[in-house]
């Protein structure tokens, strides 16, 4: 089969979850005998939004198109994009692919899966979180709290822009951002850690059914959605996707190969070492487990944090003080794929105090494959993969006082997570295996 992988970027320039999945996905399909394309989005505030840019990785052509919203003026220029749409015509022209697997649209267009469909190329697409439903793409409103989806009650247009009354400065600057320079705009967006300025809608709540509407269509429009959790499959359902285009499939993630796992020292021998891996986010609630960290006592227990951590975000500043204040806290960065054995090695607990739903949790997922309990919010996802006292300990979101408790315990008797049954009652599905049930599903959509 020739496959075309859409998504919103590519290792090595991006490491994010999708990105990592779309990356894994296409090496399995290719050693597999299929001819893999990636057309993607790439961050470059060095140069003009639309450049196409073309390289390989791995023996698999991938094609970058430049898009950070440098120019963008009006709300549905976040979602919607003639000139990405124009773009990825001449791909599939040139690619001319027998299936189009849409990993993400975010930076890209909501109308790319009708234009495929249009140009009678079959089509799915992957739920990977819900920026279909959400344009916070995690269903937290702006006052920090899980949102039901916009067909459940939730309110986008002041949860995304403010109140019309009584917002300050920030809704006049909005109200103006027709007006503002292209060099005011990126000089923001790397403020907000690569966002883009949010231009105001003048439609108010007519824009937002805009929105709906334009996902609706995308979805609609691929003859099969995947959802990698039933909470997800749940999550769209109530909020007006029909169950039958909705199929659960979990992703697959690198099982460790002999002996990766025995290299773990006992806690006792160098201290229990506590460790938290992904982005730097605030519905990621890392601020919470620094707090609950530092007042753990002794130093015999560290924490080490590995991610991307670009001290020029703001959330990450705001972290800044806490970590420079306890010497047990280090930052590591993030790590490519290979060396997950080596990380999760260094680890005899993992953390996850999302505040915001998850929707799959790899990093879970790879934490209990290589022997590493999991301590967890119980939200979204992560309920389906953490089990309390079974293979971690799960405490509220947002909840540190429950947290410490936790952490305080196993700091007192590390013995505890020897007792844990790992990787425990949830399913680890290999990229092999999980490829293996995608390969049957490209065939059946190219038969029917």
């Amino acid at each position: 089969m020739r496959l075309l992988y859409v998504a919103n970027g590519f290792p090595p320039t991006a490491l994010g979850g999708v990105e990592v999945y779309t990356y894994e996905v296409a090496l399995a399909m290719q050693r597999r005998g299929h001819d893999v394309w990636v057309f993607c989005r790439e961050s470059d505030f060095s140069r003009p939004d639309y450049t196409l840019l073309r390289d390989e990785v791995h023996g698999i052509p991938v094609l970058r198109v430049v898009n950070d919203f440098k120019n963008a003026t009006r709300f549905s220029h976040l979602y919607e994009d003639d000139r990405i749409e124009i773009l990825f015509r001449e791909i599939l022209l040139e690619v001319r692919p027998d299936l189009v697997h849409f990993q993400h649209l975010i930076a890209l267009s909501a109308r790319l899966p009708e234009i495929a469909g249009r140009m009678g190329y079959p089509t799915l697409m992957s739920l990977h979180d819900f920026w279909p439903l959400c344009h916070r793409v995690h269903l937290m409103d702006r006052w920090g709290r899980v949102c039901p989806g916009p067909f459940r009650g939730g309110d986008c247009v002041r949860c995304v822009f403010g109140s019309g009354e009584g917002s300050g400065l920030l809704t006049w600057l909005r109200r103006l951002s027709l007006w503002v320079p292209p060099s005011i705009r990126r000089w923001w967006a790397r403020r907000r850690g690569g966002a883009p300025f949010l231009p105001w809608p003048s439609e108010g709540e007519e824009s937002f059914q805009l929105r709906h509407r334009a996902f609706q269509a995308a979805c609609h429009g691929c003859r099969l959605l995947l959802a990698p959790s039933a909470f997800v499959r749940e999550a769209f359902m109530q909020n007006g996707w029909r169950e039958a285009e909705i199929q659960v499939l979990p992703l697959g993630i690198a099982l460790p190969e002999g002996d990766s796992i025995a290299e773990r020292k006992p806690p006792a021998d160098i201290g229990l070492r506590i460790g938290y891996i992904g982005w730097f986010q605030p519905q990621k609630g890392v601020h919470l487990l620094l707090k609950a960290f530092r007042r753990l006592p002794g130093d015999h227990v560290s924490l080490h944090l590995f991610g991307p951590f670009d001290p020029a975000h703001p959330y990450a500043r705001s972290l800044q003080a806490e970590i420079r204040q306890d010497p047990r806290v280090h930052i590591h960065g993030p790590f490519p794929p290979e060396d997950r054995p080596r990380v999760y090695a260094q680890l005899d607990l993992l953390v996850i105090p999302s505040l915001s739903p998850e929707t799959f949790s790899r990093v879970a997922r790879e934490a209990l494959a290589h022997s590493v309990p999991v301590v967890a919010s119980r939200v979204g996802a992560l309920a389906e993969v953490v089990m309390d006292g079974v293979n971690g300990y799960t405490f509220p979101p947002g909840d540190e006082e429950a947290l410490l408790r936790i952490l305080e315990r196993v700091v007192r008797n590390p013995e505890r997570l020897r007792s844990l049954d790992l990787p425990g009652p949830v399913s680890l599905l290999s990229v092999e295996a999980h490829v293996q049930a995608l390969e049957r599903i490209y065939q059946e959509l190219l038969l029917g």
